[in-house]
């Protein structure tokens, strides 16, 4: 008899849920900044802006997630 409790998920649901939270820390920044510009009349800037600061804190965020699993499997 096999002693193996069969396929686990918990890793992928894992990794699911840190990729979209980066990729929804992407994207807010830049709906708030077309949201922006619609209401203020600042277009491009808020969209400009808006994806920069997506960019940026989700690219960081992903190294941010992709060290600490490294570290972890260490």
């Amino acid at each position: 008899m096999s002693s193996d409790p069969g396929p686990t998920f918990g890793g992928d649901y894992r990794a699911l849920g840190l990729v979209l939270t980066a990729v929804g820390e992407m994207v807010a920044p830049i709906l708030i900044g077309v949201w922006l510009d619609d209401r203020y009349g600042w277009s491009p800037w808020g969209l400009v802006i808006g994806g920069t600061l997506g960019l940026v804190g989700g690219v960081g965020h992903l190294i941010v997630i992709a060290r600490r699993e490294s570290a972890r499997k260490k």
